[in-house]
């Protein structure tokens, strides 16, 4: 949608082929009877460094929201719960101090990778970020805190994810101090409704229900089928998951290791989970609605309750290896486990009043959660192929970012770079 925005200010011609009978791709809100809603996908904005999309909610005049934090937060590990002041993660002297140690080094290798071509560092690309860690860490709490950290933030197994595209993301976002703050604002409004409102702008220029089937191209010539219809154009936009890609027949076919780096695509693995409640009932016993749990099958709750209303929402955040044993299960299990979770952390519960889910995973339109990764050894394999452009066609999608790959900021920042090339050409 804001590629659609951007040639739309610049009087370009152009048709927007949406698979989906809705805009947003993984932007998905979900409208509440108080007229709130809530974000069953992509849902934050960052504190600081996401300037585009913090543009875009000021221009439509969107007003965000704090996550609540005052009160405890509970800690869950080996069945054993710790109430937290302050929220963080609760080291022994030993285990702070290698964290630290490592978080350093983290960080410092980031900085590095982020300044010059990640190819260039062809052991880092060899070795998963898992035993890097363990490689790195002297201590099991430092191990347990860093890898819960990655797999959660990716949603990839970080056995199946080099230590090279873990540093080169986190390096597009600005390092670990930025990932502290990614998750800051939300909005009642619905993020989603923003891309509703660039939709009417468009007219008849955006054609849902409209999946591409086939593409064939040449330097001046695009044709495109749909199950519908067929359109030709001069110059292709496919902004969706790398993973989609694969599922289109393209002719003539794309680069190999294009392929290749497709193939072993690490498509993002998460489950969210939503638990409305008449009243925030957790914050009567003095706690933040904050779970943090590095071995449990929930790994991350907190409180997105809107101030406007009484109503008391949990978002619940399970990524990587937890969230493809949890998807798996019926709406109903998902409920029960996201119930007897939250009464083990608060010690009592109170009924739901609603529930939501979405599968991502499944979702043909998306077959992975907010972000894919590429495989081990990718990076020095096939470079920057995600972002390149292809004779007439250019891809964007937050995959392919430079900046806040993995967010909607690496979504638009994408968007804007793809239509910059498009206008060049043309």
């Amino acid at each position: 949608m804001h590629a659609c925005k951007l040639l739309q200010e610049q009087g370009k011609s152009f048709i927007c082929l949406e698979a989906r009978s809705r805009v947003g791709g993984r932007v998905y809100s979900q409208k509440l009877a108080n007229g709130n809603h809530i974000e069953l996908g992509a849902q934050w904005l960052a504190e600081s460094g996401q300037t585009r999309f913090a543009s875009l909610v000021k221009e439509y005049k969107y007003k965000p929201l704090v996550n609540f934090q005052d009160g405890l937060t509970v800690f869950l590990r080996d069945n054993q719960k710790q109430l937290l002041e302050d929220g963080v993660f609760p080291f022994s002297s030993l285990g702070e101090l290698d964290a630290y140690r490592v978080g350093r080094r983290i960080q410092q290798l980031t900085k590095k990778i982020g300044s010059t071509k990640p190819w260039h560092f062809p052991s880092l690309d060899q070795l998963s970020i898992y035993d890097w860690i363990q490689k790195t860490s002297q201590h099991e709490e430092s191990a347990e805190y860093w890898l819960n950290i990655i797999e959660s933030a990716l949603c990839v197994d970080p056995k199946l994810l080099s230590a090279l595209e873990c540093f080169q993301s986190m390096s597009t976002v600005g390092g670990v101090e930025k990932l502290e703050g990614a998750d800051r604002y939300y909005f009642a409004e619905g993020i989603q409704s923003i891309f509703e409102r660039i939709a009417n702008s468009l007219g008849n220029k955006l054609v849902l229900n409209s999946p591409v089937i086939s593409i064939e191209h040449s330097e001046n010539q695009v044709i495109v089928q749909t199950n519908q219809s067929q359109y030709q154009c001069r110059k292709l936009i496919l902004a969706l998951p790398p993973q989609l890609i694969g599922k289109m027949f393209i002719n003539p076919a794309l680069p190999e290791n294009y392929s290749s780096a497709l193939s072993t695509l690490q498509t993002g693995k998460v489950v969210k989970m939503i638990g409305i409640y008449q009243k925030p009932w957790w914050r009567e016993d003095n706690l933040s609605g904050t779970i943090i749990s590095p071995d449990s099958d929930i790994d991350f709750v907190i409180d997105s309750s809107h101030p406007n209303s009484p109503a008391g929402i949990l978002v619940a955040l399970v990524g990587g290896t937890r969230a493809e044993s949890i998807n798996p299960l019926n709406t109903i299990a998902k409920q029960e486990l996201f119930e007897s979770f939250v009464k083990t952390a608060f010690g009592r519960s109170e009924k739901i009043e609603e529930f939501y889910s979405h599968d991502w995973i499944s979702d043909p339109y998306s077959l992975g959660a907010y972000r894919s990764s590429r495989g081990i050894g990718e990076w020095v394999k096939s470079q920057n192929i995600f972002s390149r452009s292809f004779g007439s066609i250019h891809f964007a999608g937050t995959e392919t970012a430079s900046s806040w790959r993995g967010y909607i900021e690496g979504a638009l920042q994408s968007a804007e770079r793809a239509v910059k090339r498009v206008m060049k050409d043309i």
